[in-house]
């Protein structure tokens, strides 16, 4: 299966889950409290990613992320915000407004996103991006202010600063992450493990009781945050965050509120206002604006001032399947794959840009003559993401994005 396809499966999968998380936090947390939820399901979401990681690769991917000290120390980090300070912020929101509400809110982490990848990522933003990112958060605001844009309900207010805090939490990790080129598994439980260590000391220390005769709502709760949310379901979200641009990706999840508009009127017989179905039109709008460009690789904000005639394309999504030793050591931590397009004012001869990179530690090479730890799949998913017609040729490298940027500079000049 392409690469693509799969980020596509793992995209639908991500909405479809996601709907029902902010109704079990609403049930779970009345039932049990935020802090014992939590602590449940992350306990649920360690044992669940060690069965799964022990089947996919036997454990080799978390592994993987004890030979560096400091990104482990970082990822460990993100991934108690990422999940359990994320969780708790969004479960005390949730309690003090519907599931409705609360959804549609902390889905404007893609906004978040948006304005910090430029500076994070080096991802340059498109005018047609950010006016797909408006009209998105317009549908947000419909729903707000009871589809009206004059009012809105000003007890609710500190239940949707929560919210918005936890989508803000969520938007910095997502970044991280993708930042960050470590095993999906690997991080996922780092996360929940870390995440449950840092709930057992909040509890602690407030002495907080943690209830065990559980209700089946509760239960269920638990299993869909924790064997969901935290655990399987979260490959599927960094997944997909890695094979396509983050823009695209929160566009897209936009969609669960709705989904959990109409969940929460079958499980919890919540009313359906009608302006929601105008706000779910404008959706539908912004993310088929924002869907044509979103598909392509992003361009890279080029530091070097000798590469303002050329794009510079972050391909890096390319390689979150390959764990080649070789490439793996190039594009972990600030790694990134770069590719241009060779044209004719660029000095493509392979000894040329060979040479070039020959003391540098980098991986080089080009669409029609790949490394040998590229697979045919990789190369493929370049060439479409990145345009390249009939003929035309890609320049790939692999490591430190400031260093290929000079060596393009001088292929270029």
């Amino acid at each position: 299966m392409k690469i693509i396809y799969k980020g596509f499966f793992a995209l639908a999968f991500v909405v479809l889950y996601s709907s029902l998380v902010t109704i079990a936090l609403q049930t779970g947390g009345n039932s049990i409290g935020a802090l014992p939820l939590l602590l449940y399901s992350c306990v649920v979401g360690t044992a669940t990613m060690l069965v799964v990681s022990y089947f996919q690769d036997r454990g080799r991917g978390f592994i993987s992320l004890l030979k560096d000290k400091k990104i482990l120390l970082i990822l460990a980090v993100t991934g108690i915000f990422a999940y359990a300070i994320s969780t708790l912020l969004f479960t005390f929101g949730t309690l003090g407004t519907t599931p409705s509400v609360s959804a549609i809110i902390y889905r404007t982490y893609p906004l978040i996103i948006a304005l910090l990848t430029p500076l994070t990522l080096k991802q340059r933003v498109s005018s047609r991006q950010l006016l797909s990112l408006i009209i998105g958060f317009a549908s947000v605001g419909i729903v707000l202010t009871n589809g009206s844009f004059t009012s809105i309900n000003l007890q609710e207010l500190p239940y949707i600063g929560f919210v918005l805090l936890s989508a803000l939490a969520v938007a910095i990790t997502t970044i991280i992450i993708k930042k960050y080129n470590a095993s999906t598994i690997g991080f996922v439980i780092l996360a929940n493990a870390a995440s449950t260590i840092f709930t057992v000391f909040i509890i602690l220390i407030f002495h907080i009781s943690v209830p065990i005769n559980l209700s089946i709502s509760t239960i269920l709760s638990i299993i869909v945050i924790g064997a969901f949310d935290f655990g399987i379901g979260s490959l599927f979200f960094y997944y997909s965050y890695k094979v396509f641009s983050t823009s695209l990706v929160g566009m897209s999840t936009l969609a669960i509120p709705f989904l959990t508009i109409i969940l929460s009127f079958v499980l919890l017989d919540t009313s359906i206002q009608p302006y929601y179905f105008f706000a779910a039109v404008v959706l539908t709008i912004g993310i088929l604006l924002h869907e044509k460009g979103a598909l392509h690789a992003p361009e890279r904000v080029k530091e070097s001032t000798g590469l303002q005639k050329i794009t510079v394309y972050d391909v890096t999504s390319a390689f979150i399947e390959n764990h080649t030793k070789d490439i793996y050591e190039c594009i972990r931590g600030n790694g990134r794959a770069l590719a241009i397009k060779l044209e004719g004012n660029v000095k493509y001869e392979k000894e040329h840009y060979e040479q070039l990179f020959k003391q540098r530690n980098y991986i080089v090479f080009t669409s029609r003559e790949p490394h040998h730890g590229i697979r045919k799949e990789e190369i493929e998913f370049i060439n479409e993401i990145i345009g390249l017609k009939e003929g035309e040729t890609a320049l790939i490298a692999i490591g430190d994005p400031k260093n290929i940027e000079s060596i393009f500079e001088e292929l270029v000049s």
